[in-house]
């Protein structure tokens, strides 16, 4: 199973120049995550969304609606970028022993924090339990693939991704923030692929059929945005966005009331 680089050993070894290699998306159905969220895109995010907690969780008299709402989205994108590293075909050889965190610490940890984010003092303590997975420490548990997270609140996170993508693969700065435009093509992956496990919103087999291939094509449209940026080529990555922006215009007509 993958143990996910803590953080400052993480940031070593990004700063070296290691990167995945890359690996066309699978357009038949589920695939394996190399091939839709490479682990070295897929672990800067832990970093991104974390980083984002923590201000929003900064201090209690900032703590209002719009900060409860992101920590939900974020600590429960947080928990679906642990599933699939904890059940990840890659390994990572820039980790080791003592400098390793368990993925499913951190999904649990991050589940937590997405339960409790209505109120600071609950919140607050439970992103002290995701700062503890950070640390490392604890000993990774098996993880099945299975919802991890309220479908709606992701749901929520996959638009606020999209515009993201949208600035960084059609605008001048292209070139300049292609890791994080990859890991978020990676993240939307992630959500994409993990989403198709829940079906509770379908109400009969053709519509969880439909519900499957559509999150299927979002994560294969992601994938296909990630590889465009890491080749560079920016057309490429303009075509897969607009696939993207497909899959959920098919979404929205099909199961959005």
């Amino acid at each position: 199973m993958h143990r996910l680089v803590h953080s400052s050993f993480l940031r070593l070894c990004l700063s070296v120049g290691w990167l995945p290699l890359l690996v066309a998306a699978d357009t038949s159905g589920p695939s394996m995550p190399a091939q839709f969220a490479p682990v070295a895109d897929l672990a800067r995010q832990v970093e991104y969304f974390v980083d984002g907690l923590r201000k929003d969780l900064a201090e209690a008299g900032d703590y209002g609606e719009d900060q409860q709402s992101r920590v939900a989205k974020n600590a429960s994108t947080l928990a679906v970028i642990s599933l699939v590293l904890a059940n990840h075909d890659q390994e990572s050889d820039l980790a080791n022993s003592s400098e390793t965190l368990s993925a499913s610490a951190l999904l649990v940890a991050a589940q937590g924090l997405a339960d409790d984010a209505g109120e600071f003092g609950a919140a607050a303590a439970a992103f002290a339990k995701v700062e503890a997975a950070l640390a490392g420490g604890q000993g990774d548990t098996e993880v099945d693939w299975q919802p991890v997270a309220e479908l709606s609140v992701l749901m929520q996170q996959v638009p606020i991704i999209n515009n993201s993508l949208r600035r960084g693969v059609t605008g001048r700065r292209f070139k300049r923030q292609i890791d994080k435009t990859a890991g978020l093509a990676a993240t939307l992956a992630a959500l994409a692929h993990v989403s198709a496990l829940d079906t509770d919103y379908c109400s009969s087999d053709d519509d969880e059929q439909a519900w499957r291939e559509i999150c299927y094509e979002l994560r294969d449209a992601a994938a296909e945005i990630r590889i465009a940026v890491r080749r560079e080529d920016q057309d490429a990555a303009k075509a897969g966005l607009a696939r993207a922006v497909e899959s959920c215009d098919a979404c929205h007509e099909r199961f959005r009331d």
